[in-house]
């Protein structure tokens, strides 16, 4: 734990489900600065009868919720990154459930290593923790360095040894466990403190 502070300032749980490429990502961001205004991607992936797409401009492009979702996505890890704060917390919940199947669920686990690739990854800077979930009763907390800092929770471990070990259950879609569990890990370590 970082000197002097009571709990790392920045917390953000990502929530992925890749059916194809990416049909789902959930970001819940939590920041000190207060909630982010995503009243932009509630009010836009229209869908357009193909009437109406046949009538647009072939160079008009109509944006889907997906595609406004992983801007937002995008631009919050690039306000991550250039942040001064690098005391950061982030809870990946990934889709294990048989309408992902096997082989997106490996794609979830390799953009989760993609994504942390530029951060520090160790206990006094970036902790992560790796949920995954399918049915009620598949809810797995595979890492936890949030609640469990200390030194041996580092990047060439998570990549190297934790991340690997982690396998595709199958099984039905139980987000709202996923999340749970990511409030209880959440929950000790402010306890801790």
């Amino acid at each position: 734990m970082p000197s002097g502070s009571g709990h790392l300032s920045t917390r953000l749980v990502l929530a992925l489900s890749l059916l194809s490429w990416i049909s789902e990502i959930v970001c819940i961001a939590d920041y000190k600065a207060g909630p982010k205004n995503y009243e932009d991607f509630f009010n836009r992936g229209v869908k357009l009868s193909s009437k109406a797409a046949r009538e647009k401009l072939p160079n008009q492009i109509e944006k889907s919720k997906v595609d406004v979702l992983g801007a937002v996505l995008k631009k919050q890890v690039e306000d991550l990154r250039k942040s001064s704060n690098k005391e950061l917390e982030l809870v990946f919940l990934i889709d294990s459930s048989a309408s992902v199947g096997a082989e997106n669920f490996f794609n979830e686990l390799k953009f989760v290593k993609k994504l942390l690739a530029d951060f520090t990854v160790e206990y006094n800077a970036t902790r992560v923790a790796v949920i995954t979930f399918s049915s009620r009763n598949r809810v797995v907390k595979h890492i936890d360095h949030v609640s469990d800092a200390n030194v041996n929770n580092h990047k060439c471990a998570l990549f190297e040894e934790q991340l690997p070990t982690i396998t595709y259950q199958g099984g039905g879609t139980y987000t709202l466990g996923a999340v749970l569990q990511a409030q209880v890990s959440y929950n000790r370590h402010f306890t801790n403190y």
